[in-house]
């Protein structure tokens, strides 16, 4: 029975990680996508390049500097209502998916990022 178990976890953690070699995150219009490869990243807006990140990595002495894709979140609605005392626009309403992506370093200790795509931009 323990080892039924441990083959399935086992299995379960090499499935999540083969699927999340690349993903694809949209806005909620789905106007803007973001498409993750292994440590890579293209922005698109209307299906035209926007933005291109060759890698995400940095270097320090703890920790690898390449950082691999290991899984991501379903999306995250969520929704930014608010009032401003003067400007152009004075009730702002902005939608966003938040994804929270999981990347390992050349050690295999988890970095995270998280991504916000609006409507009308990325953060």
């Amino acid at each position: 029975m323990k080892k039924t178990i441990l083959f399935l976890c086992l299995a379960w953690t090499v499935l999540t990680v083969a699927n999340a070699k690349s993903a694809k995150l949209t806005s909620p219009d789905r106007r803007i996508t973001v498409e993750l490869n292994r440590s890579a990243a293209t922005v698109k807006c209307r299906g035209v390049n926007a933005l291109e990140i060759t890698q995400f990595g940095f270097s320090t002495t703890k920790r690898g500097s390449i950082l691999r894709l290991s899984r991501i979140t379903k999306p995250q609605l969520i929704d930014v209502d608010y009032e401003m005392p003067a400007g152009k626009c004075l009730h702002p309403h902005k939608q966003a998916h938040e994804y929270l992506a999981e990347y390992k370093d050349e050690k295999n200790q988890p970095v995270y990022i998280l991504f916000r795509i609006f409507n009308d931009g990325i953060a």
